[in-house]
């Protein structure tokens, strides 16, 4: 999506005068300021280049945590004067974007490794649906498999150590809540209170499963 406020920010960096009368920080930030608030009142979950930019910059000069609120203020404190404060404010934008973007690939990096544990998960779950007597017995049961979920999921997190599939199974918990209209309970517990018997409970959850899947 377009981001606004850095398209104005663009216009304004090589001619501040035109938008503020000088090249002055303090200026900038008040002009801003009232920009953001027409913004928010306009679109109230509005994100911007520059959320995030105060804590950036606190850090950058090793300010404590309590003083995360004014970039301005902060980097007036260590420069010169309003214009080379405006000058340095331009030039922390730069890096800090550019700290994002390489944020945000780590992060993309990472959901992706995530949905291939999960997915490998789903295809174990899959596995002993194929031939559900070599690993639970001959009689279908939800409750049998549970446990060898729970000890499969315990064993891959002791293994991989960094990452942990959730028994909630990476969003099949939610679609089950959905389902029956329950947001407190676990898939599990929700199966087999709407199950007769732990085997129709199994292939309760087998059905819902697919669907799942089907829908992911």
């Amino acid at each position: 999506m377009k981001d606004v406020v850095y398209d104005t920010l663009q216009k304004i960096r090589p001619m501040p005068e035109l938008y503020l009368g000088w090249k002055n920080l303090t200026f900038l930030s008040h002009f801003l300021s009232g920009y953001m608030v027409r913004l928010y009142e306009a679109q109230p979950d509005y994100r911007c280049c520059l959320d995030g930019f105060s804590e950036f910059v606190t850090r950058k000069y090793n300010y404590g945590k309590d003083n995360t609120g004014n970039y301005a203020r902060v980097i007036l404190e260590n420069t010169k004067n309003e214009e080379a404060a405006l000058n340095t404010f331009f030039e922390l934008l730069d890096e800090f974007l550019e700290s994002n973007k390489s944020d945000d690939k780590a992060k993309k990096y990472s959901e992706r490794l995530d949905e291939a544990r999960i997915e490998e998960v789903y295809l174990f779950i899959d596995r002993i649906r194929e031939k559900p007597e070599t690993h639970i017995g001959e009689n279908k049961s939800l409750v049998a498999l549970c446990m060898l979920l729970r000890g499969y999921l315990r064993a891959r997190h002791e293994i991989n150590g960094s990452f942990r599939v959730p028994f909630d199974l990476g969003g099949f918990q939610q679609f089950v809540q959905l389902r029956f209209g329950a947001p407190t309970s676990s898939w599990d517990q929700l199966i087999f209170s709407h199950s007769a018997s732990d085997s129709e409970a199994y292939d309760t959850f087998s059905m819902l499963f697919d669907e799942f899947r089907d829908v992911k």
